[in-house]
Parts: C-alpha cells; structure tokens; sequence
C-alpha cells in the first residue's frame, strides 16, 4: 500500500466553511494545492464556488469546466507553477448533512496488490 500525506491549510478550511449552507441548492468549487515533497500535498487553496446555476438542485451540481479551468491556470501561474488541481468541493445545504452514496464512493482509496 502507498500512504499518501493530505495536509489543509486553516486558510482553506475558513474558506469552505465561510461557504456552508444550510438551504438553497447546492453549490461547489476545486480545491487546490502543492505538492510539499513525495507524497505530501498540502491544500492550500479553495477556489469560489464554479457550478452552472441551471445545473444545480439541492441535491447535485454540476461543475462548470471552462470557469474551473480559468481558475485552475491562474492559480497555476501566480503561483510560479507550483500550485495544481487537487479535488473539489461541493455543500450539501440541509441541518444535518449526509454524504451521498457517490460522495463516499469517490472518497474511498482502493489499493491494488502488486505482484
């Protein structure tokens, strides 16, 4: 197995929570960041909220790619070319939030044995 470090900034924890919601539909973003060394990344950076609006319900969005992209390349290149796509981020606007079937699905790392 390959063990990977994620580390998060505080800076981009503020940032997404700055962006809960508790009603509404839901919205989401990247998430962005460096690669520290082999194997350690660091989040650094949660981009605004890039989902096309009459794609959104309360219960999916769908990202728009061209906004994420833009964003994408100008973190890329104000960051001398060391900071790249990571992820992303989406709310889930209700009191007690659930994460979908997909949203544990695409959190789980499977690991294949080598031989």
């Amino acid at each position: 197995m390959i063990d990977y470090t994620m580390e998060v900034t505080m800076e981009a924890i503020e940032a997404l929570n700055s962006m809960c919601q508790m009603s509404g539909n839901e919205n989401g973003g990247i998430l962005l960041g460096s690669e520290i060394n082999e194997k350690y990344y660091r989040i650094n950076r949660v981009s605004e909220p890039c989902m096309l609006i009459d794609r959104s319900s309360k219960c999916g969005c769908i990202r728009n790619a061209n906004k994420a992209n833009e964003i994408i390349k100008r973190e890329f290149e104000s960051s001398n070319h060391t900071r790249f796509y990571l992820g992303e981020w989406h709310t889930h606007p209700e009191d007690n939030p659930t994460p979908s079937t997909v949203d544990i699905s695409s959190c789980i790392i499977r690991s294949i044995p080598t031989q």
